[in-house]
């Protein structure tokens, strides 16, 4: 942490200490109030200023990670949240764990070092009374008090989530590290090990025999040399060897002749053995090891079932906090596939299916209204097309898609041209489905709405070299139909040669390869481009790119280029000169390398030539930014002038101030801040603001009638406005929605980063 960071920290936390003791003792006069007054009025603007100030405690101590206390104060605002529904107090018995609690979290802030553990009796004490009160039998458990998260469901302000189960969630959907193979399979493998063994064997009888051919070729030597016929080099011109040889007698030579002949047909005999012995033995385990792999990879393969039994329970989970109907059908979950593969697609799959219940189902009352089943029906259908490849399909009978909201949505943000020559067909409609960012949702929330689910769904089916179809009719519901390999194949790529190194493009990127005049390449808003299929491409040299030379190689009269496709993007690639397709296995470049721009891996081919596989996303990456380096020139000078995005922070808890506005103005923004709604509309009248930041729970005018006097207003309508509020119900959301929020954003998943996303999405 540096030096900064702590500064910040230590001021937050200074100013937690006074807004908590404030609120402290707010809650502590209000119970003394609550506890010995008998007028009714009185009581009840205590109780809802406890229940208020709790809540606000909370909220607080939750931006400071006090978790601790700020489980007491929701165990403590549950509790008040049941005797105001009831329209009842506490009972006098009641007092005594009330104050002990209120005591505990002063004691707690005044010494933070040494009463770490001082609220943890507490929270079993207020689970068991919040049950009581609710009429529900405590249970019989074995539940220690060291945990201090109980899992308690607020009932009392129409909070109906209950708290998703962290089943449901993507993070902790994962498949085991461990494989199950049955013992049939394990025997196979074994035995076809023990096979293998014989050839070990043999191979060392191979080796033994060519010793001894080895051996039998140095007597030769030997014998050759009791003749004094050799050269220092082993060789003799023949009529050399004639001379030479008429000082020997004419039996010895003839006896070393007749030996040799023998000789040479023994070694003969011999090598025809080993050469047979090794075709046979070359054959067998050319069999045992294409055998082997093919039983190993069957170890890797799982039926889509093991998956798909999390799902359930998630769709359950979802429609029950949405107030819906669903039920989810799956079929085929016993085939089965690469274990990789299916780990890739476990987050498009819950993608798919969490919008399928979030954007595709509609609510029982409007399904009975357009004349449907109360109940709608989610559908995951596995089939097997062939040995090599299934087919996975996810559709549901809900809304489907609105296709001219959706054009609408991509012509606002500039995915498509207002000006366009020619009307899109419904299929290229659909497509921008698959965009990032383009998302039909009304509103952001942690589980839709900002446009990356299906563009996640497509990025995945086509990095496993699968493909996907999407059919949808309004009204009927939505399918979307992915074809992805049974398993993972070595790897193909184009082989090419730039600044006289070679690299690999993936093939399933390649879309063409061309070869185009100088001519041909059209500067638009000052970048090279090219027309493919009637469309505007931009053109990148590879030598640029990767930074090799700073010059293009370019032929006086043809220019190669490759056009790469992933996803919906193009760009053409100039290179000096293509070769081939090439087939091999992808290496990564080690723990020391985890992560080198544009580079994927690389493939050893036989011949020993490592070549680096290109990173296609990170190509595309990389022009994008070119591109948009160039055409927002002006408004980039404009940046660097001193412009910044203007926001308004309204939330009536100082600390909570502090937090968003310190992260968005090291984010670059021009942040103010507001007390509550009526102080935030004060400010909207004075200056513009780009985006408003609110919480809901405030004095005066809280965050939903803040939202709705923007809408209402003018000069305001098109302002957007976040909601960041600890109300976790799907009716609080919708209440939000109501009111016109373009994104409802809760305290319990606050995470920065996903705040600066939805800001950056807004604006």
């Amino acid at each position: 942490m540096s030096q900064g960071e702590k500064e910040f920290k230590k001021r937050l936390l200074a100013a937690f200490d006074i807004e908590a003791d404030e609120h402290i003792k707010i809650i502590a006069s209000d119970l003394v109030m609550l506890d010995q007054t008998s007028d009714d009025g009185e009581r009840k603007g205590a109780l809802e200023r406890i229940f208020r100030e709790t809540h606000s405690l909370k909220g607080a101590a939750r931006a400071v990670d006090k978790n601790d206390i700020e489980e007491v104060c929701k165990s403590l605002e549950n509790l008040f949240s049941v005797w105001k529904k009831k329209k009842q107090y506490p009972k006098t018995e009641h007092f005594s764990i009330l104050y002990q609690s209120v005591d505990a979290i002063g004691e707690r802030l005044s010494s933070p070092e040494t009463t770490q553990h001082v609220l943890v009796p507490l929270l079993e004490d207020l689970k068991k009374l919040i049950m009581e009160e609710e009429g529900v039998e405590p249970p019989d458990s074995d539940e220690t008090s060291e945990s201090i998260c109980p899992e308690i469901v607020d009932k009392g302000a129409g909070n109906t989530e209950k708290k998703i189960e962290k089943e449901s969630l993507p993070s902790e959907i994962k498949l085991s590290d461990t494989v199950r193979i049955s013992l049939s399979r394990l025997n196979q493998i074994i035995l076809k090990t023990e096979e293998m063994v014989f050839s070990k064997s043999a191979l060392a009888e191979h080796e033994e025999n060519l010793r001894q051919v080895i051996n039998s070729l140095e007597q030769w030597h030997k014998e050759w040399a009791k003749l004094g016929l050799q050269t220092p080099t082993g060789r003799m011109p023949t009529d050399k060897i004639v001379d030479e040889a008429k000082t020997f007698s004419t039996v010895s030579l003839l006896s070393f002749m007749k030996w040799n002949q023998l000789f040479i047909k023994e070694i003969e005999g011999k090598l025809t053995k080993l050469k047979t012995a090794v075709e046979e033995n070359h054959r067998f385990l050319s069999q045992a090891v294409d055998s082997q792999l093919d039983d190993m990879k069957k170890v890797l393969m799982l039926p889509f079932s093991s998956l798909m039994e999390l799902f359930p329970k998630m769709v359950r989970d979802l429609a029950r906090d949405q107030k819906k109907d669903v039920l989810l059908m799956i079929d085929g979950g016993e085939i089965e596939i690469d274990r990789r593969i299916l780990e890739e697609m476990k987050d498009p799959l819950i993608h798919l299916i969490r919008n399928a219940v979030d954007h595709g189902i509609e609510l029982p009352e409007e399904r009975e209204r357009l004349g449907k089943n109360r109940q709608g029906k989610i559908e995951v259908t596995i089939s097997q097309l062939n040995a090599n490849l299934i087919e996975l399909t996810v559709s549901d009978d809900g809304r489907g898609i609105n296709t001219e909201k959706l054009e609408s949505i991509a012509i606002k943000q500039g995915v498509i041209s207002q000006n366009r020559e020619r009307e899109l067909s419904s299929d290229e409609i659909h497509a921008l489905v698959f965009r990032s960012g383009v998302s039909t949702s009304p509103i952001i929330t942690d589980i839709s709405g900002r446009g990356l689910g299906l563009s996640i769904v497509q990025e995945k089916t086509h990095k496993l070299d699968g493909n996907l179809a999407l059919t949808s009719e309004p009204g009927k519901g939505m399918s979307l139909r992915m074809q992805l390999p049974v398993r993972i194949s070595l790897f193909r790529g184009v082989l090419l040669q730039t600044a006289g190194r070679y690299f690999l493009i993936p093939t399933v990127n390649v879309e063409r390869v061309l070869q185009i005049k100088p001519g041909e390449i059209k500067t638009v808003e000052s970048r090279e481009t090219i027309l493919v299929d009637d469309q505007t491409v931009p053109v990148v040299s590879l030598n640029q790119v990767l930074e090799l030379s700073r010059k293009q190689e370019k032929n006086e009269n043809l220019t190669q280029i490759v056009v790469l496709r992933y996803g919906n993007d193009r760009i053409a690639v100039s290179v000096k000169q293509v070769i081939s397709e090439r087939e091999g296995l992808v290496k990564n470049l080690g723990k020391q390398l985890p992560r080198v721009k544009m580079i994927a891996g690389v493939v050893v081919f036989d011949e020993g030539k490592i070549v680096p596989v290109l990173n296609v996303p990170d190509l595309m990456q990389h022009t994008r930014k070119i591109g948009k380096d160039l055409i927002t020139m002006v408004k980039t000078e404009t940046e660097k002038a001193g412009h910044k995005n203007s926001l308004l922070v309204v939330d009536d808890s100082v600390t909570a101030r502090i937090l968003l506005k310190n992260i968005l103005e090291s984010a670059g923004y021009e942040v103010n801040t507001a007390v509550d709604g009526l102080d935030a509309i004060t400010s909207l009248k004075e200056r513009p603001y780009d985006l408003v930041v609110a919480d809901v729970e405030m004095p005066r005018m809280n965050g939903f009638d803040l939202t709705r006097n923007i809408r209402e207003d003018e000069t305001l309508s098109d302002l957007p406005v976040i909601l960041v509020t600890a109300l976790e119900s799907k009716e609080d959301r919708e209440h939000g929605m109501e009111a016109g929020a373009n994104a409802y954003i809760m305290k319990s998943s606050f995470d920065q980063n996903n705040l600066l996303d939805v800001i950056r999405h807004m604006i």
